[in-house]
């Protein structure tokens, strides 16, 4: 292997791992902040407009006015080692003239979670917390063009660009729902914080180890007669 070649591989993997690195850090840093909230008032439907920009996780109770006809399908998604799908709705309220993105939990199948959108006409109002996102890595594409539309991750911009119009910042994690368990539970979101930053070290070792690898060759040929 030329050494130019050995240097564009090796600084490659270096920036490669490098990202890798911060974005487990910056889900650490995530899951920390979600520690540090401390429990507040209940929020309303008419309180969306204030907190929508807030970095805080507030519980809120809302009135489901979901769309029946275009939702979006996380697939995969795993629950308790399960392989299925979660259900994100796109609700309307006359409070807010966006879009309000409703995570409504974890279902074996994507026909199980059309059967929820369906039958959600009449139901009571839904409990949650508003939650931003984060942590995201890479952009996604939509793999359908018609609807239900398929995702591999929540991502706000990726959804309003589906959507073609800009989205409440923000989205509605039920209770009972896996997300929302990830979110409120302090064990969780501690041993998440371990996971990530033990993930950050291991990418930041794989960068330290190729360059060793690199200079390693690197002298090996300079010896060869």
């Amino acid at each position: 292997m030329h050494t130019r070649h050995l240097t564009i591989i090796t600084n490659a993997n270096l920036i490669i791992m490098i990202m890798l690195s911060v974005w487990q850090l910056h889900r650490a840093l995530s899951k920390y902040e979600l520690i540090q909230h401390k429990p507040q008032a209940s929020l309303t439907e008419e309180d969306l407009q204030e907190f929508e920009y807030e970095q805080t996780v507030r519980s809120i109770s809302i009135k489901p006015q979901l769309d029946k006809l275009r939702y979006f399908i996380v697939d995969p998604a795993f629950k308790h080692h399960v392989v299925g799908v979660e259900l994100i709705g796109i609700n309307h309220s006359s409070h807010i003239q966006k879009p309000i993105l409703i995570h409504l939990g974890w279902y074996p199948n994507t026909e199980a979670a059309a059967s929820v959108i369906n039958h959600t006409r009449g139901t009571p109002d839904i409990d949650g917390i508003l939650y931003q996102p984060k942590g995201r890595l890479l952009r996604q594409i939509p793999t359908h063009n018609s609807w239900p539309k398929k995702i591999s991750f929540i991502d706000l911009e990726t959804i309003s660009l589906a959507l073609q119009k800009p989205i409440y910042q923000k989205i509605i994690v039920t209770k009972g729902s896996t997300l929302y368990d990830n979110v409120t539970n302090q064990n969780s979101l501690a041993l998440g914080i371990s996971r990530h930053i033990c993930y950050a070290l291991q990418f930041a070792a794989f960068g330290i180890i190729g360059i060793y690898w690199s200079k390693l060759i690197r002298r090996k040929k300079n010896v060869i007669p």
